[in-house]
């Protein structure tokens, strides 16, 4: 009697949809980062692109972005996040008001062998931030569910993310116990800012930043650090 061929496992509909959708995003993402002179290794586009699909699916049920298309995404989620890699310092790295993760889960993919900590006070966004650090393996990545202001056992960071978290003055007030002498706070406003110096922390000074990174970035890039002498 001939033996019954071996079943083999059959994936699911779903999964099959979502291996497609992946692979049509990475090609596309890594076609953009090339366009504008960006560049990642295959493996970490590939996973920069299943973290923009875990926006998408998630965003279904908790609304975690008004960006939902796949173009306006990379243009906003990915390639402003990387335009920020050459003014990362040190190895310590501080997402302040992390929302989705933009941009400390692309930055985090991209940058290996520096540290990311993730600061998010809000439920929905902090367990999506968990669920994106165990789907993509980020080793570099802690998540923390906690105000930024609370920080006070965190220590310092070298470089400190805030994207539309507040405005200067009000984030050195949230984040001033997070700052080594040496740290640099990178601040996407989304717009071009205006006033930015104003009720600033005189122990602090505040920039624009200008050229190529800035171009990839729709609005303004604040620099702030503490003064010298």
């Amino acid at each position: 009697m001939p033996k019954r061929p071996t079943e083999r496992p059959t994936e699911r509909p779903t999964e099959r949809r979502a291996e497609r959708s992946t692979l049509r995003l990475t090609g596309r993402l890594t076609e953009r980062l090339a366009e504008v002179g960006l560049t990642l290794g295959p493996d970490a586009a590939e996973a920069l692109a299943r973290y923009l699909g875990e926006i998408r699916r998630w965003n279904r049920v908790h609304n975690l972005t008004a960006i939902t298309d796949s173009e306006t995404m990379i243009r906003r989620h990915a390639i402003e996040s990387l335009a920020l890699r050459p003014l990362l310092a040190g190895r310590r790295v501080a997402d302040a008001g992390s929302g989705a993760g933009v941009p400390g889960i692309p930055l985090a993919i991209a940058e290996p062998d520096r540290r990311f900590t993730l600061i998010e006070s809000r439920g929905k966004r902090a367990a999506f931030l968990r669920h994106v650090q165990g789907v993509l393996g980020l080793v570099n990545v802690d998540v923390q569910h906690r105000r930024v202001e609370s920080m006070n056992d965190a220590g310092t960071f070298d470089t400190i993310l805030a994207r539309a978290l507040a405005p200067p003055a009000e984030l050195l007030r949230l984040t001033a116990h997070l700052c080594a002498p040496d740290t640099v706070m990178l601040v996407p406003t989304g717009e071009q800012a205006a006033g930015e110096s104003e009720g600033l922390d005189d122990r602090f000074e505040v920039r624009r930043a200008e050229g190529a990174t800035t171009d990839l970035i729709d609005g303004s890039l604040l620099i702030i650090t503490r003064k010298r002498g």
